[in-house]
């Protein structure tokens, strides 16, 4: 064999060592790239929060009859429900979760410590025996006296990005109240077309007369305002009080609330793996739920 056919020779056999051990290492670049694919996530316990631009649909049920007492009447329709802050729902995760793969699922307790949703819109009641309609927003948040209710969640990894999760709570005591602006001429129709209202009302947001049921039940010579009387259900607490318009006219705001009212929650979305302080975390997206008696 000749010197040129001797470094041939070498060449190829050098080629083909050379292009085995890339091949190689192109397959442990690829098992590389795809192993965090299947690499499992765990997530520590801790608190999941809900805000603002994280909600996509939640819905208060329709409230039956009798629900607020035994002559409360039904309120028909489905109130959307939209968060007022930053974040207005916190979520404790009582476990860790995982070690979830791909398709792997798991279960764990959690607790709800915050909630705060108002309507998304105003809803519009009809005011019995007079002409108004008045448009009121719902405010539910939970009850500041009640504990903390326990519930679970259930959380699916279908990619490498995260999955789906659904969660519920029972027996969730809150509170509802609905609110509307009404001119002295409105509250005047409300009480009795043309006679004087003789409340006293107070001034702010936090001071005011209640001037419904209970404080009254006994006092027939007062002016009171039911809730039943506003078109809501009854059993509800109202509460007066003086506002100064942007025009700089006198309004009343009307108040009606409703204490330890017992709900069921479910939420459900999609959840990342997320990163704060240095420590993984849960992120929540487009969560949708409802609200149920």
């Amino acid at each position: 064999m000749n010197k040129l056919n001797a470094f041939i020779i070498g060449l190829v056999a050098v080629g083909m060592l050379t292009g085995g051990i890339l091949a190689l290492s192109g397959i442990g670049r690829a098992e590389a790239q795809t192993k965090p694919a299947r690499a499992p996530i765990v997530i520590p316990q801790g608190q999941t929060t809900i805000g603002e631009n994280q909600w996509d649909n939640v819905n208060l049920a329709p409230i039956p009859s009798d629900f607020f007492n035994p002559d409360s009447e039904p309120f028909t329709g489905v109130i959307e429900l939209c968060p007022p802050t930053t974040p207005d729902t916190i979520i404790e995760r009582k476990e860790k979760l995982g070690p979830l793969f791909p398709n792997g699922h798991d279960t764990i307790e959690i607790e709800l410590i915050q909630l705060y949703l108002v309507s998304c819109e105003p809803i519009t009641v009809s005011v019995p025996n007079t002409t108004l309609e008045l448009d009121w927003d719902v405010h539910l948040t939970h009850a500041p006296e009640a504990s903390h209710p326990s519930g679970e969640m259930t959380v699916v990894r279908t990619d490498s990005h995260g999955g789906t999760f659904a969660s519920s709570f029972f027996d969730v005591f809150v509170q509802i109240e609905f609110t509307t602006i009404v001119t002295d001429a409105e509250l005047e129709e409300i009480l009795g077309a043309g006679e004087e209202t003789g409340i006293e009302t107070g001034t702010g947001t936090e001071t005011g007369t209640v001037i419904g049921t209970p404080a009254d039940e006994n006092n027939e010579d007062s002016d009171t305002i039911e809730s039943s009387d506003l078109g809501l259900p009854s059993g509800g607490s109202v509460t007066v009080t003086e506002r100064l318009s942007a025009d700089h006219l006198s309004r009343k705001q009307i108040a009606v609330k409703y204490e330890d009212i017992s709900f069921s929650i479910g939420l459900g979305g999609r959840w990342t793996p997320s990163s704060g302080r240095g420590k993984p975390n849960m992120r929540v997206d487009n969560v949708n739920g409802a609200v149920n008696f």
